[in-house]
């Protein structure tokens, strides 16, 4: 247990707070940094929760708004010293600054909508598959850095132990289940381990595992895979997350544009497996990886007598 509010949460209630302080005072941004010369890009980027702010701005960005109230004020302060704390911090120089922002919103969402293509999604990944993975997309990387992006995936995981983590649905297309990743070429002792953790994290409380099997057929998702937030604290905002070949991109305020990613996600719900189903489901693909594997022993075995 942390002694204090999760940045991400604290950071967050204290960026609405504010927000809502400079509406019931009437202001602009414009009027704020004027006010506290500050740039407005600074007021944006408080206002967004993407920059700590300190104890002496904060005091005179109160009083600004009329803020008298000694426990409102104490508590934004307590809110303020715990946005300042960046658990991230130490992988900046192996983290892009959309995928920094994004996590910051994964902790403090009620919600995370989240399919994948081609890969099992971070959260749910072993430590071996996440070797794998980044040997993979990484192969000259220097061994310190594939073993700080190692690290900084464990600490993205944390997030599943959090007594106040946020309810997680997955959707994994099956192709991402059946591609054999690991050092050893057509082993799928890998996969076997990695289906089988994926189960047991779908038994947690708020975590949601389902499938898009192939006989779906084609489907919305083979775009590309996304993930959508959603907060307690705003029934009408949400973030929506896109990554791809050239990078990754987190969005806000594209309030039409993450509505029909989310209406995508309902759509892949329908045609995807049941969650209850899931242990089902993956027995089955790991019985194929294993009659694949001997299949592969056995071809070997023939081409070699000849």
């Amino acid at each position: 247990m942390s002694d204090g509010p999760d940045p991400a949460l604290a950071r967050r209630r204290l960026m609405l707070t504010l927000r809502g302080f400079r509406s019931g005072a009437g202001a602009t941004q414009t009027e704020v940094a004027a006010d506290m010369e500050w740039s407005q890009s600074k007021v944006v980027r408080v206002e967004n929760g993407e920059v700590g702010i300190s104890a002496t701005d904060l005091r005179a960005l109160l009083s600004f708004y009329g803020v008298t109230d000694h426990d409102t004020i104490d508590e934004l302060l307590r809110l303020a010293r715990a946005a300042r704390k960046q658990p991230f911090a130490p992988f900046a120089d192996v983290l892009s600054g959309d995928f920094k922002r994004y996590l910051g919103y994964e902790a403090a969402a009620q919600t995370v909508y989240h399919f994948e293509l081609s890969v099992i999604p971070g959260l749910l990944q072993t430590a071996a598959y996440t070797r794998a993975v980044i040997q993979m997309y990484n192969p000259d990387e220097p061994e310190p850095r594939r073993r700080k992006r190692e690290e900084l995936k464990a600490k993205r995981q944390e997030l599943l132990d959090r007594d106040e983590r946020p309810e997680l649905w997955f959707i994994l297309d099956e192709g991402a289940l059946r591609r054999l990743v690991g050092a050893e070429a057509g082993s799928p002792a890998l996969m076997l381990e990695q289906l089988d953790h994926i189960v047991a994290l779908a038994e947690r409380p708020r975590c949601h595992v389902q499938v898009v099997r192939f006989d779906a057929g084609a489907h919305p998702g083979m775009a590309g895979p996304f993930a959508v937030l959603e907060f307690a604290d705003s029934s009408d905002e949400r973030i929506l997350y896109l990554e791809n070949a050239n990078g990754d991109v987190t969005i806000r305020d594209a309030t039409e544009l993450t509505a029909r990613y989310l209406d995508v996600f309902r759509e892949l719900q329908d045609r995807a497996t049941a969650p209850g189903k899931l242990r089902d489901v993956m027995s089955e693909i790991k019985a194929a990886l294993v009659a694949d594997a001997e299949a592969a022993l056995v071809a070997d075995a023939e081409a070699a007598r000849h």
